[in-house]
C-alpha cells in the first residue's frame, strides 16, 4: 500500500485547520478519519465516529462499522414474589438483541418474610449463564444484596438477572426498598 500525500487545506477553526490526504490509490480522508484494508488491499474510508461509538468488526463483514456504545438499562417496577422454592423468577431484564459481545452487570435486593434464607442468583440470556452467585439473608425481613456482572457473544435472548430462593417460598426481590426505585436493576454495553 502506497503512502499517503498532502493534497490541500480544509477550512477549519481559528485554533487550527485540518488537513485533507489523499491516498495513491484514490482514497480520500480527513484528518482523524479511518481506512479499512481488506485482505486484497482495498482501502475503505470508514470515517469519523461520533461520540459513544466505537468501531467493531465482524469475520462476515467487508468493512467494520461504528456502533453505539450506549448503556441499556432496566429497573424492575415493581416486587417479584419468588413463590416456588424450585423455579427461578424473572428479575430486571434488557432487550439488547442477539448481536454483538456485551458486558452485562446488574444488582438485586432479596428479602424473604419468614426468617433467614439462601438466594441463588443468575446473570443469563435464558441459555447461557454469564455469572452466578449465592447470598443468604440474616433474619425475617433482613434484605440482602447481590450483583453479577460479566461478558456474553451473541445473547441468545434477553440478558436477565434471575433468583430462587431455595429456603421458602416467602422471599421476593424487592424494587423499591431504598425509595429510589433502582434497587433491582441490570445494565448492559455493547462492547463489539
Amino acid at each position: 500500500m502506497g503512502g499517503f500525500k498532502l493534497t490541500g487545506l480544509a477550512a477549519g477553526s481559528a485554533s487550527g485547520n485540518s488537513l485533507r490526504y489523499e491516498q495513491v490509490n484514490g482514497v480520500v480522508t480527513t484528518a482523524g478519519d479511518l481506512l479499512y484494508a481488506t485482505a486484497a488491499g482495498t482501502l475503505t474510508r470508514v470515517g469519523i465516529g461520533t461520540a459513544g461509538q466505537q468501531l467493531r468488526t465482524n469475520a462476515g463483514a467487508t468493512a467494520p462499522e461504528w456502533v453505539s456504545m450506549s448503556p441499556i438499562t432496566n429497573s424492575l417496577s415493581g416486587d417479584v414474589a419468588l413463590s416456588n422454592t424450585a423455579n427461578y423468577f424473572t428479575g430486571p431484564t434488557i432487550a439488547q438483541g442477539t448481536a454483538g459481545t456485551w458486558f452485562a452487570s446488574g444488582t438485586v435486593t432479596l428479602v424473604d418474610t419468614a426468617g433467614a434464607a439462601d438466594f441463588h442468583i443468575k446473570l443469563w440470556d435464558g441459555t447461557t449463564v454469564i455469572a452466578s452467585a449465592q447470598v443468604t439473608s440474616s433474619g425475617a425481613n433482613v434484605e440482602v444484596v447481590a450483583s453479577v456482572s460479566g461478558y456474553i457473544a451473541s445473547p441468545a435472548a434477553n440478558i436477565t438477572i434471575s433468583v430462587k430462593d431455595v429456603t421458602s417460598t416467602s422471599g421476593a426481590i424487592v424494587f423499591n426498598g431504598t425509595g429510589t426505585s433502582k434497587d433491582s436493576t441490570v445494565t448492559a454495553i455493547r462492547i463489539a
